[in-house]
């Protein structure tokens, strides 16, 4: 009822007015009826002999009665009324009922990491701010599916950048069963068979299994097919079918992508949807269940509730204030010191002059607090690195953040507070709920790390170099080699012998190590680019021998001048992986 209210007071915000008054005026009349019946009955009781002979009470019966009979018309007249907006107020529910479902998706993110605590209040200010930023249209229908998508979107990638990469799946396939369980597409059997399975269950099939299928279909597996016939809808006849068509499960269950691939022959005409058949993959294969759901969303939401594009600093900044702290939840390995310097000098806050870093630790905490006083009062920006080694400090945050949420007038409109916090039990929940939080974390395979490198490089940064088309070509070519030697350590000693910690800092050294080249040099020195970035700026991390031998013989393949003398050059021998001309 709140975020109904909240969509009718913008939608409508004459239906809003004119039931707050309504409601005012009943209000009123009812207390105004209650006090005429009060003032009777104290006449009757105060009255002394016959009450035919006391005018004062027969006036105030007389009058009493004609104001009663005003007021009891008033009210009926304002009910019907009131009904009336609420009949209109309710061709918005369906919004509200929306933000509601989302909300409590986002509340109970808090079960699964401290750090993702979000509060009411924040909620509906986000909630609020996508009804005035969704397409408007003068069909109501038309209009609420804009408002409806637009929140779920919005939503959705505001929460996410505050999200670990292995969360926000996740977190997508619950806003989207949510959604589809409150409009009916999903049963609660299937839910609770996705969630539970057969576990602590007691099942015993009516058929014994077909023989020669053990290889595929053990007694465990048979007993959760029994147990989808039994008690799933659509499933009626399963174990018949699969004894009279071994084969076709068979080949479904050792499909390289049964998610996806089509249902066995048997079940083909049974009117199974998508998420029933995400239950057959979980009893036949059930490590394929987390490629299920990301396949599950795409079909069901769109692909853009699967593949999260990295966050940007220049467009988080909008939504801060003066009042909300940003959040940095970090990572082992990620640092986002270097890229908020850049920012900072970007829009006028120079570092160490508009921009003041300190590191929370032993004896800081007082010193933090006179920064975080006299610049709230001139504008300029602090950043409080490391909050989680400062656990006896985190109750002074706190009620520095509380301060700064409600002393408004107080604190100059330019002034910002920037933390940096690793996961922690003790970081203050309030500061959590209403802060802007944003994980920073190394990315996850070559499109993600290609996408946050590649993108941190701005169009006039790339042209106020003296060679801007070498630049061009040689930063996505140093954005593929940065990736590539990141996704090698997925495979354990066969990409590296030393598991080394490569970070965002690397790659920020080699472009500006690329750049200095580019404009001071008329000819590109290959040899030394080779040597200062793969045995300096990278190598410098490395302490295998044949390590560096190897990272040495990766970089070749990326820095070479064939990279600049054709278009057609090719990373990989697929041809897939290439630099695209300048245009």
């Amino acid at each position: 009822d709140q975020l109904l209210g909240d969509v009718v007071r913008k939608e409508r915000p004459d239906l809003e007015e004119q039931k707050d008054r309504l409601v005012v005026s009943i209000s009123n009349d009812k207390k105004q009826l209650k006090e005429l019946e009060d003032k009777i009955l104290k006449l009757l009781k105060e009255s002394e002999g016959n009450i035919l002979d006391d005018e004062v009470l027969i006036n105030t019966l007389n009058n009493s009665k004609l104001t009663s009979s005003v007021i009891s018309k008033r009210v009926e007249e304002a009910e019907v009324t009131e009904k009336a907006i609420n009949e209109a107020r309710e061709g918005y529910r369906v919004v509200a009922n929306r933000g509601s479902i989302l909300y409590f998706v986002v509340a109970n993110l808090g079960l699964i990491g401290h750090m993702y605590q979000y509060s009411l209040s924040y909620f509906v200010r986000m909630f609020n701010h996508c009804i005035d930023a969704a397409e408007k249209s003068e069909e109501l229908e038309e209009r609420l599916r804009n408002l409806n998508d637009y929140i779920t979107l919005f939503m959705y990638q505001n929460v996410c950048r505050g999200l670990f990469e292995e969360h926000k799946l996740m977190f997508s396939f619950l806003m989207c069963t949510s959604i589809e369980r409150a409009a009916g597409a999903i049963d609660v059997a299937e839910w609770n068979f996705v969630l539970r399975g057969t576990a602590g269950l007691s099942v015993t099939p009516s058929r014994g299994a077909p023989e020669g299928c053990e290889a595929w279909l053990g007694d465990d597996r048979w007993q959760q097919l029994a147990f989808l016939q039994d008690n799933v809808p659509n499933f009626d006849g399963l174990l018949d079918a699969v004894a009279t068509d071994p084969a076709a499960f068979e080949a479904f269950a050792r499909h390289e992508t049964p998610e996806s691939a089509p249902l066995p022959e048997p079940l083909a005409a049974s009117g199974l949807n998508r998420f029933s058949q995400l239950l057959l993959c979980r009893v036949l294969r059930e490590e394929r269940m987390m490629s299920g759901f990301s396949e599950y969303v795409g079909e069901t939401m769109g692909e853009d509730f699967v593949a999260t594009p990295p966050w940007k600093l220049p467009e988080v900044f909008p939504d801060t204030s003066n009042q909300i702290p940003v959040v940095f939840v970090l990572s082992t390995g990620a640092d986002p010191t270097a890229m908020l310097q850049r920012f900072a000098a970007s829009k006028g806050w120079a570092p160490g002059e508009r921009l003041h870093m300190i590191s929370l630790g032993q004896g800081q905490g007082p010193v933090a607090e006179s920064l975080i006083s006299s610049a709230s009062k001139s504008g300029d920006w602090v950043v409080l690195q490391n909050c989680h080694l400062a656990k006896s400090w985190m109750l002074s945050l706190e009620q520095i953040v509380e301060g700064l949420a409600t002393g408004a007038g107080k604190v100059h409109e330019d002034f910002r507070l920037w933390l940096t916090s690793m996961p922690a039990p003790h970081f203050p929940v309030p500061v959590l709920q209403s802060s802007i939080k944003l994980v920073q974390e190394p990315p996850r395979g070559v499109k993600a790390n290609l996408l946050r490198s590649y993108s941190d490089y701005t169009d006039e940064q790339v042209d106020s170099c003296a060679k801007p088309d070498a630049l061009r070509k040689m930063l996505v070519s140093l954005s593929f080699f940065h990736a590539i030697i990141q996704e090698r350590r997925k495979f354990g000693p066969l990409g590296w012998n030393i598991r080394y910690e490569f970070n965002q800092s690397d790659i920020e050294c080699a472009g500006q190590t690329l750049r200095m080249f580019l404009d001071e040099q008329e000819q590109i020195p290959w040899p030394a680019l080779l040597y200062v970035t793969g045995d300096i700026n990278y190598g410098g991390r490395v302490t295998d021998d044949l390590d560096r031998r190897c990272i040495r013989c990766i970089l070749r393949q990326y820095y070479t001048e064939a990279l600049l003398e054709t278009d057609t050059y090719k990373f990989s021998k697929s041809g897939v992986y290439y630099a695209p001309a300048c245009s």
